[in-house]
C-alpha cells in the first residue's frame, strides 16, 4: 500500500507506546519510515532536582530536536512528514516542510491542547492532514484550519503487546480493577467502589494515586506498561474504564474513549465502560460490554458479573473478536493512509464490522 513511500515520523517514542506501534504499521504496509526519537533531546528526570535540572534545559533540548528535523529533511525527499501529538514543532518546521512539496501530518491523542508546554497549536494547525482522537474537537480544529482535511481515528491496541497471555486464568488476582493516571473525577468513582466492595480484592494502578485509598482489600500501584499490563488486565475479574473528566481548558470536552476502551478487549479482559454513545458505536452492549451511568450503576453491574462467570467469559470472547485486529493501529495506520494518500478504504480486510 505504501510501498516506495518515505515518512520522516517525529514523536516520542518507546515500545509501549503508539507512536511505535503506527511507525511499525507503516513500515508493515511498505514505506520506509525514519525515525527521529524525542526522547533523545529531553531529558526525563522525575526528582526535584532532575525536574529543575529538566526546566532549565527543555529550551535548548527543544532547539537541538528541531534542528534535528530540519537537518533530516534537507538529506532526503520525504513523501510525509508525521508526528505522533506534536510536541516541540514550530510553524518554521511546516512552512519547511511545505516548501519542500512534503506532505504534512498529526495524529493528536489527548483530551486537551492545554495541558502540554511545548505544544504549538497554531504551528500544528498548519499541517495539511489533522487525525485526533476526540470527536469533541472536531468543531474547534474545522474552523481553525479552514478548508484543510481534519478526521476522527480512533485510538488502537498494540498488536503483539496487548493480547491474551492466558489460556484460562486458573486464578484471579483482582475481582475488580483500573489502570490509568489519577484524577479527581476517577477518584470520586473508586472511592465509592472501595467503600462499596470490602470484600472484594480490588487493585488500582497509575502514576500519582494517592496511598491514602489503600487498605486491606485495595491495593494502589505504580504505573504498569508492557506484558505486565495485559497480563494484568486479563488476571482481573472486572476492569473498568473510566477516563480523566471534564477539561480545564473546555468543560465541555471530555473523553469519551481512551486508549483503555481499546486495550482491554484485545487483552481479553471483561470491560465495564462508562456509557456514551461513541463507546455504543464500537462495542455491543450486553453481548460484548457492558456500560454504567452512575456509581449505582457500576455498583449494580459490578455485584451481577462477579457471580456470572459464564457470561463474562463469553463476552470478552466477543469483545476480543470484534476488536481484534479492527481497532490495532495497524488498521488506524491504513485508515490515516487511505486519506493522506488516497486509496480506497473498501480494500481493507480488517475494517471494523458493524454494530447491529
Amino acid at each position: 500500500m505504501l510501498s516506495g513511500k518515505k515518512i520522516l515520523f517525529a514523536s516520542n517514542f518507546s515500545q509501549f507506546q503508539g507512536s511505535e506501534a503506527l511507525a511499525n504499521a507503516f513500515e508493515g504496509l511498505g514505506a520506509e519510515v525514519f525515525r527521529i526519537n524525542g526522547r533523545h533531546f529531553m531529558p526525563e528526570w522525575r526528582s526535584v532536582i532532575g525536574r529543575v535540572a529538566r526546566t532549565a534545559l527543555s529550551p535548548m533540548a527543544v532547539r537541538e530536536y528541531q534542528a534535528a528535523i530540519f537537518s533530516r529533511l534537507k538529506l532526503t525527499k520525504f513523501d510525509l512528514f508525521f508526528t505522533m501529538k506534536g510536541l516541540y514543532l514550530n510553524n518554521a518546521i511546516f512552512e519547511t516542510i511545505k516548501s519542500l512539496n512534503t506532505k504534512s501530518a498529526i495524529f493528536y491523542p489527548d483530551r486537551s491542547f492545554s495541558e502540554h508546554k511545548f505544544l504549538d497549536i497554531p504551528a500544528l494547525c498548519c499541517a495539511d492532514y489533522f487525525f485526533t482522537t476526540k470527536s469533541f474537537q472536531l468543531p474547534y480544529l474545522t474552523r481553525r484550519r479552514a478548508n484543510k482535511v481534519t478526521r476522527l481515528v480512533h485510538h488502537g491496541y498494540i498488536p503483539g503487546l496487548h493480547q491474551p497471555y492466558f489460556h484460562m486464568p486458573p486464578n484471579y488476582d483482582f475481582d475488580i480493577c483500573y489502570i490509568g493516571n489519577h484524577s479527581v473525577y476517577k477518584e470520586s468513582w473508586l472511592k465509592d467502589i472501595i467503600s462499596k466492595f470490602s470484600l472484594r480484592r480490588i487493585g488500582i494502578f497509575g502514576n500519582r494515586w494517592p496511598r491514602r485509598l489503600a487498605n486491606s482489600h485495595c491495593v494502589i500501584g505504580s504505573e504498569v506498561v508492557g506484558s505486565e499490563y495485559s497480563k494484568l488486565i486479563q488476571s482481573s475479574k472486572i476492569n473498568i474504564a473510566l477516563h480523566a473528566g471534564p477539561s480545564a481548558e473546555k468543560p465541555d470536552w471530555q473523553d469519551l474513549v481512551s486508549t483503555r476502551t481499546f486495550e482491554i478487549p484485545a487483552c481479553m479482559g471483561f470491560m465495564l465502560h462508562i456509557d456514551n454513545t461513541e463507546v455504543r458505536s464500537l462495542f455491543s452492549v450486553g453481548s460484548e460490554i457492558d456500560v454504567f451511568r452512575s456509581q449505582d450503576e457500576l455498583s449494580e453491574k459490578i455485584n451481577y458479573y462477579l457471580a456470572a462467570d459464564e457470561a463474562r467469559t463469553r463476552m470478552c470472547n466477543s469483545a476480543y473478536k470484534r476488536a481484534v485486529p479492527s481497532y490495532s493501529y495497524i488498521t488506524r495506520a491504513q485508515e490515516m493512509a487511505s486519506v493522506i494518500f488516497r486509496h480506497d478504504n473498501t480494500k481493507y480486510q480488517n475494517r471494523p464490522p458493524s454494530i447491529d
